[in-house]
């Protein structure tokens, strides 16, 4: 379950690079107050998803990473 942590942290990172390299074409309005926000131009479409389920990918992974650091190797009875 470490290996598989780490390799989750770096898809996790990956993905969220990926999505942060795609999704920049949203739409945002500088009020005057000067708030930014998104126009949902395709309603549930304008929403990252990529870089959301990048983010649920490196939480899971690390949460893998902090479940796993008491653990001994169940063969060596070394820890990892």
């Amino acid at each position: 379950m470490r290996k598989c942590s780490y390799w989750m942290m770096v898809l996790g990172v990956v993905t969220i690079i990926a999505g942060c390299l795609i999704f920049r074409n949203l739409n945002h309005v500088n009020a005057v107050d000067s708030h930014n926000w998104t126009i949902n131009v395709n309603g549930i479409l304008s929403f990252p998803w990529l870089t959301y389920s990048g983010f649920i990918i490196l939480m899971v992974g690390i949460c893998f990473y902090i479940g796993t650091m008491g653990q001994r190797n169940m063969y060596s009875g070394k820890p990892y």
